[in-house]
Formats: C-alpha cells, structure tokens, sequence
C-alpha cells in the first residue's frame, strides 16, 4: 500500500517525477521478461489496478503498461467468473472500469459481459454515476489522506 501511495504522490509532483514505465511496471509487481513479455505471478487487486490507471492516465508513454493492466484484469474476471456477482472487489473494480476515460471501450464490454447480456443494463450502469468509487477528474491525494486520517479504526 505504501508503494501506491508513493506512486500517486509522484504523480502530484508533476511531470519532471514521472517514472519510467518499466520501473513503474517494477512497483506494481510486474516482471518484464528479457524477450519482452510482461508477466504477473498473481492478478492485480482492485488498489493495484486503480493507482496504475490513475497515474498512466491517457499517456502515450504508458500504453504497453495500460495494455497489460486491461488484459490483466480481464483474465482476473474470467477466472473468477463463476461467483463474480458476489466478490465485492470485482463488483467495485467492474464499476469504477466502466466510469475510467483511460480504459478502452473493448475492455469496458468484456468485463460487462460477466453480469449481464442486457444492452439496457450497460447503458444504464455507465450512465447512472459520473465515477462510482474513484474521482478519475478530480482525484487529490492529499484531501483522500486526510479523510483516512480523520475516520477511526473499529
């Protein structure tokens, strides 16, 4: 948690603190193979996937880096498949993808189909919110922290 915490605080510096897409891939866990290939041991959580994507953004610079966390995340929903309609993180990870800009619409569709066939359903879903957990316009790290610190553990 601290590492993505530290990625976003990056990201506030500005553009002369942005990491290199390898390191970043780095941070996340993510192996980058002498012949080029990316690979993760095990399936991004829903913090893992939200902080990457908020800090790659639109970016050029990151695209092969997006690519993999879209492909990730939709190996992650098919393997889990069969109780996806029960797995909170998948269901707020389903939600917030459908609000992201910097998702691809074929990512969007893929995941969509995991809970519903219904084209009335999608358009609903996506045009119910604005964002659903994750401000992906507004985001500030500092206002998100001091939140956390003002809120008391059980």
């Amino acid at each position: 948690m601290e590492v993505l915490y530290l990625v976003l605080a990056l990201k506030k510096l500005g553009r002369d603190y942005f990491l290199e897409q390898n390191d970043l891939a780095m941070f996340l866990g993510i192996e980058i193979k002498q012949d080029g290939s990316w690979r993760r041991s095990t399936s991004m959580n829903y913090f893992s996937v939200i902080v990457a994507l908020q800090y790659v953004g639109s970016r050029k610079r990151y695209n092969k880096l997006r690519k993999f966390i879209e492909e990730d995340v939709c190996q992650n929903f098919t393997k889990r498949s069969a109780y996806v309609n029960r797995d909170a993180e998948l269901v707020m990870l389903f939600l917030d993808l459908q609000c992201c800009p910097h998702v691809e619409a074929k990512t969007k569709n893929t995941l969509f189909k995991h809970f519903s066939k219904n084209a009335s359903d999608e358009l609903a879903i996506r045009n119910s919110a604005k964002y659903w957990f994750t401000d992906w316009e507004n985001f500030n790290l500092s206002e998100e922290l001091d939140k956390k610190r003002t809120r008391e553990v059980y």
